[in-house]
């Protein structure tokens, strides 16, 4: 094993109904007024943004709203965020939804604390240095965004998708409910599984040095993962099959995985990111 070191900061909540203490969540934590932030309307037709309001009123946490985030986040939608996060001073972010929406809540905490352009983040003009709290209430499991911090966000003038990597940017707490995520389709279950398979091959393929310890673990992953995703592309009301699918995407990058190693590199979502920042499409199906 070579030398590394490993932290992850992010205190996960996994379980049935855990998504209605996301209030209580954020007031134990010093914070009285989130941005919140969600997709389009699929959590208003799940009924999960009003239990949402309920846990951030029930603990007296106020609010401001940023909707819209769409697939393959936008950089404009960022500076909207960053914009009326500043102007409503909220004290953290809150994120409601799949990948996209954490990765538009971290680029907002990193833009709101920074007097430049928060894209100078992520064409490496500047550190981050500081950041605004954040937490997810996740419903598509794949990315391990609720427990790991990184960003990926497309310009949306010039059609570069790059990263920004930081543990200021991991969240605080994390909500995984494997029920919210029981409507996925079936295209969408198996994008996240490629997803979280690649994120575990990379490495796995491209280390010059890589323990057998790392190399069961990843195997592991991916092995469980497409179990899991058989079972649940017969019976998508497997509770017991979706819960473990959400946690193996969370183990497969949330730097576990590559502790130890050396030399690694993300060759296949690099080149995706270029494919679906040019013709938007489905990470998952990208890779």
């Amino acid at each position: 094993m070579k030398d590394f070191t490993y932290y992850n900061p992010t205190k996960i909540e996994f379980g049935k109904g855990k998504e209605k203490e996301i209030g209580r969540y954020i007031k134990e934590a010093g914070i009285t007024k989130v941005l919140f932030v969600y997709g389009m309307n699929s959590i208003k037709k799940s009924g999960l943004y009003d239990e949402i309001i309920i846990s951030l009123n029930k603990y007296g946490i106020s609010y401001e709203e940023l909707n819209n985030v769409v697939s393959n986040p936008l950089l404009s939608r960022v500076n909207d965020g960053i914009k009326l996060a500043r102007e409503t001073q909220v004290q953290a972010v809150l994120g409601v939804g799949g990948g996209s929406v954490a990765d538009t809540i971290k680029a907002i905490s990193v833009g709101v604390k920074y007097d430049g352009d928060v894209w100078d983040f992520f064409s490496n003009k500047a550190a981050i240095k500081d950041a605004l709290p954040v937490f997810t209430v996740m419903t598509l499991a794949a990315t391990a965004s609720e427990m790991n911090g990184n960003s990926v966000i497309t310009h949306d003038q010039t059609k570069e998708k790059f990263s920004i990597a930081s543990v200021l940017v991991n969240p605080v707490v994390s909500v995984i409910n494997p029920e919210l995520m029981a409507s996925v389709s079936p295209d969408y279950l198996a994008y996240s599984a490629v997803d979280a398979i690649a994120h575990v091959i990379e490495v796995y393929f491209t280390a010059s040095y890589h323990s057998d310890f790392n190399s069961r673990l990843v195997e592991s992953i991916i092995k469980s993962m497409m179990n899991t995703t058989e079972i649940l592309l017969q019976n998508p009301d497997d509770y017991n099959a979706r819960g473990e699918f959400a946690w193996i995407a969370t183990q497969a990058l949330n730097g576990l995985t590559p502790a130890g190693t050396e030399g690694g590199t993300f060759p296949n979502h690099m080149i995706e990111h270029a494919l679906s920042a040019l013709y938007n499409v489905p990470h998952g199906a990208g890779l």
